[in-house]
Formats: structure tokens, C-alpha cells, sequence
């Protein structure tokens, strides 16, 4: 993904990502579109809550599982 920018008539800049192949070498190698970033990273941050923040999250076992290593 890349951030791409583009300004409206009016000035009003606008931040959104699209595919890193379109941007490099034409929207013709790419059939993903282009998506706001205000709109995607509110999803990814409420999703994040939802899985992350819910009460039956176990909480004391969050940081024993982060500082294992994998295997």
C-alpha cells in the first residue's frame, strides 16, 4: 500500500492508499481501488478495539504471550 494525496476543486487535500503497483506502474497492473485513509484507518482502529478491548479478552495472559517467544 501506498499513501497516495490528491486536491478537490476546491483545495481540500485528500490522503487515501492504493496498490504500490498501480502507483509505480499504471492502475493497469492492479484491479484494487483506492481507499480514503480517514475511512480505512477509523476501520482498522475499530477493529482493533473490538478484538483487543472486549471483557472477555484475557488480560493477565496478554503480556505473559507477548514476551514468549515463538516456536
Amino acid at each position: 500500500m501506498t499513501l497516495r494525496m490528491g486536491t478537490s476543486k476546491n483545495g481540500t487535500v485528500h490522503r487515501y492508499y492504493t496498490c504500490s503497483n498501480a502507483a509505480r506502474t499504471g492502475k493497469s497492473v492492479c484491479a484494487g481501488r483506492s481507499i480514503r485513509m480517514d475511512t480505512l484507518d477509523e476501520l482498522v482502529i475499530e477493529h482493533m478495539s473490538d478484538r483487543l478491548l472486549t471483557s472477555d479478552t484475557p488480560h493477565r495472559n496478554t503480556r505473559r504471550n507477548l514476551r514468549r517467544p515463538r516456536r
